[in-house]
């Protein structure tokens, strides 16, 4: 009797995925299947997403239908807010691959793209750590060390079944952990129903696909009034887009490792502004730098945020050729 086609995808968890060639799986080769699993499968569940003092809990639907990703992220504590994505391309890769902020925190490392785009080995060295359990699920657990002061490390936890990343650990290089992920439930591949993916009126926030989509040579050649005139080693050019704010424009810049990402702002200065100093922010792994610049005789402020070091941030930031349109 027939049971219909079968899919690629099918096929590759078939061959992959079985309990002989797990064994046979270098860290990069779960990486590569973690960047794929979040965005291809079916799941729902509930999560801690703790930065610095704070810690949001969270419940996540996330479903694909005919190719394209839908998902519904709902606050469990503090005010209610849920944040809904749809109509997003399953083979669309977000600059940096950090692909769901949550709500107006800092983002967690749900996927990233290790595809082979970027050469991380370079800059980071990969090791297995010893086996766990998050969420009731055998996981894996791969270590991330940057070779470099201009970058965090992580610790990711990858459920064995289906490679998703049940938990993550973003750490300083004095080993302080800045950032952690972890699934205290998760059911993957279970059917979900649409109603799943309803939200309630009026508590909702829709996080559309900003277009950022340039590859690294067709964001070159677009305008270079804001340029990085230093960048730790490996990270690149990603994506480019401006936005106007009244008759001035923003511009922004987006740069990544494959792990790790940043972001030059280039804004308007509020009026009254104080143009005599630099500013900085931390909420966990993200930091944000900020300072004052003139273009064409006008106040402009500077910002680099990213999940990178403050002295990684500092020094881009000090670094911008900025140039009149």
């Amino acid at each position: 009797m027939s049971t219909g086609p079968v899919s690629v995808r099918a096929i590759f968890f078939m061959l992959v995925f079985t309990p002989v060639a797990w064994a046979e799986l270098s860290p990069r080769d779960y990486l590569s299947q973690m960047s794929h699993s979040f965005r291809e499968l079916d799941y729902r569940g509930e999560f801690t997403y703790e930065y610095g003092s704070s810690m949001d809990t969270l419940h996540i639907v996330h479903v694909v239908r005919d190719g394209v990703e839908k998902e519904r992220l709902l606050h469990l504590n503090g005010d209610s807010h849920e944040v809904v994505r749809d109509d997003h391309p399953v083979g669309c890769i977000h600059p940096g691959n950090q692909i769901m902020r949550l709500g107006d925190t800092a983002g967690a490392p749900f996927a990233r793209d290790f595809s082979g785009e970027h050469d991380i080995a370079d800059h980071y060295t990969l090791s297995f750590g010893e086996p766990a359990r998050v969420a009731g699920r055998a996981a894996v657990e791969i270590q991330v060390r940057p070779v470099d002061e201009y970058r965090y490390g992580l610790r990711l936890f990858l459920d064995q079944e289906s490679g998703i990343l049940l938990k993550s650990l973003t750490v300083s290089s004095a080993g302080k952990i800045l950032e952690r992920f972890q699934f205290t439930r998760i059911e993957i591949g279970v059917p979900i129903d649409d109603s799943e993916l309803q939200v309630a009126d009026g508590q909702t926030d829709h996080a559309y696909h900003h277009m950022l989509r340039q590859s690294a040579g067709e964001a070159a050649q677009r305008d270079q009034a804001t340029a990085a005139g230093w960048l730790p080693p490996g990270f690149v050019l990603s994506a480019r887009s401006e936005a106007m704010e009244g008759k001035r424009p923003v511009r922004f810049s987006m740069y990544t490792d494959g792990f790790s990402t940043l972001t030059v702002v280039l804004e308007p200065a509020r009026e009254g502004a104080v143009t005599d100093s630099d500013g900085k922010a931390r909420r966990g792994a993200t930091v944000a730098y900020m300072r004052h610049v003139q273009v064409e005789g006008q106040p402009y402020l500077l910002t680099v945020v990213g999940e990178v070091p403050l002295i990684t941030a500092q020094k881009v930031a000090r670094n911008v050729e900025v140039k009149g349109s």
